[in-house]
């Protein structure tokens, strides 16, 4: 996908044919952080080529429009909207040309295709707070149950979905228990 572009330099004007760089857009769900009442609404872009993963430097709901679906909203981007260290400019994608809405259709842009297969070492890190005595209600031996080892968690669904092409395993390592870290 490509879209002619101008860039305005003083007297001078620079006009090019760029390649837009496609991701399919989720909303991103996270803990609520200590003393606050909600998460705030997050948004990240993964592109199909190298599966790499842009975020949104604050609130894209304006942006992805009344039809956004998550997982399934496709949007294409000029290159001058992503900064060099992946994050999506949402003043800048708002400019005229720098952002389309690709497709939001949601029965023939379902799944997205797999990239990264093989088995894959995942570490949990549940953070705590010493000097504010403040940690996660979960225990190291829950937050392992809840990514690896109950019937609806991370590993059972990369599975299930990648129809055995991608295995997440607990990783190891000094004072890892179980795929955890505290």
């Amino acid at each position: 996908n490509e879209v002619d572009t101008e860039w305005d330099y003083g007297a001078n004007i620079l006009k090019s044919t760029v390649a837009l760089v496609e991701c399919i857009v989720s909303e991103v769900h996270g803990l609520t952080p200590p003393d606050a009442t909600e998460v705030p609404v997050q948004f990240a872009c993964t592109t199909d080529d190298d599966d790499s993963t842009l975020f949104f430097d604050s609130d894209a709901s304006a942006l992805l429009g009344k039809d956004f679906v998550s997982g399934v909203t496709r949007l294409a981007l000029a290159p001058q909207a992503i900064s060099p260290d992946g994050m999506i400019n949402v003043q800048q994608a708002m400019a005229p040309g720098a952002a389309t809405i690709v497709s939001n259709d949601v029965e023939n842009n379902r799944k997205r295709k797999l990239t990264t297969t093989g088995t894959k070492r995942v570490l949990v890190v549940r953070v705590v707070n010493d000097v504010r005595n403040q940690k996660p209600s979960q225990s190291e031996a829950r937050m392992f149950n809840d990514v690896f080892d109950d019937e609806n968690n991370l590993r059972v669904r990369y599975d299930d979905c990648s129809n055995g092409a991608l295995i997440f395993d607990p990783a190891t390592g000094t004072n890892v228990n179980n795929g955890v870290l505290t």
